[in-house]
């Protein structure tokens, strides 16, 4: 019984990253769909900030606030700026929090070394207008020390 507990989990997990068996065929009378191109659509975005939602290409660590950690408390800042034509960010600010007071000071900070690709528009860089970016604290994510 003892070797039983001590080889099935081995088994379990060879079986789930696909070592121990070989792919499994669909049953003959089960038609496959034929594999379809990725999908090419621009990601949705909020009808009233038709920014450019393109991610920061150059980002910094956060640092999760030290009362937020002994608490326990997660959260999100949405932050509000205008990406220059050099791909640095101007009048960024807070547009909501939650909860409101923890998390703010540090997504600004964080923020304020964003870089990002310029965009081109007809061979030129261009601002971007009120961009937007949520910044997310989860304990989950965090490195232990």
């Amino acid at each position: 019984m003892k070797r039983i507990s001590t080889i099935l989990p081995a088994l379990v997990l060879l079986t789930l990253s696909g070592c121990a068996s070989k792919p499994i065929a669909p049953p003959a009378n089960v038609s496959t769909p034929p594999p379809q191109p990725p999908h090419k659509s621009a990601p949705k975005t909020d009808k009233k900030s038709q920014t450019d939602p393109r991610l920061p290409n150059v980002t910094v660590p956060i640092i999760y606030p030290q009362i937020a950690l002994d608490q326990g408390i997660e959260g999100y800042v949405l932050l509000e700026f205008n990406v220059t034509k050099t791909g640095t960010l101007q009048n960024i600010k807070v547009i909501d929090s939650t909860p409101p007071g923890y998390f703010e000071q540090e997504a600004l900070r964080a923020a304020s070394q964003f870089r990002y690709e310029p965009k081109i528009v007809n061979g030129e860089p261009v601002e971007v207008p009120r961009a937007q970016y949520k910044m997310i604290f989860e304990l989950k994510y965090l490195r232990p020390r």
